[in-house]
């Protein structure tokens, strides 16, 4: 590790280097940025799955995009605990997908899972402005 970032480090010490300097240690720095660029393809593919699941009101769907694009994030680990945290997200995403799908039998409505914080906003501020009209 030394030998690519100038720091000393005593003998016998563990350095974590993560996918970033891995990418670039691995494949040089031409491997680095098409790894990079692939990266950030598939961070931005996730993301808009998911945008486009929440946007729909399907919660589920948007839960089995969310978690595992959240795991996508972390570049300080390694790839075992990036594949790992994907994996445990699937899975939760999963088991909560069928505790949602018992708690409302036959229901085929569905419901936003967020609301855009200006409607949120809106909502509050008419709550107050009417609750002020009731008081004089």
């Amino acid at each position: 590790m030394t030998e690519y970032t100038g720091i000393p480090f005593a003998e016998g010490t563990a350095v974590g280097i993560g996918h970033v300097m891995e990418a670039y240690i691995s494949l040089a720095p031409s491997g680095y940025w098409s790894v990079s660029s692939w990266w950030g393809a598939v961070v931005g593919a996730i993301d808009g799955a998911a945008g486009r699941r929440m946007r729909a009101g399907d919660s589920r769907g948007f839960l089995v995009w969310f978690l595992p694009g959240l795991s996508f994030l972390q570049v300080g680990g390694s790839i075992v605990e990036l594949t790992s945290s994907i994996a445990a997200a699937l899975l939760a995403a999963h088991l909560v997908n069928r505790l949602l799908k018992r708690a409302e039998p036959g229901s085929s409505v569905r419901q936003p899972v967020l609301v855009a914080p200006a409607d949120l906003i809106h909502h509050v501020w008419h709550r107050r402005t009417h609750s002020l009209r009731l008081q004089t």
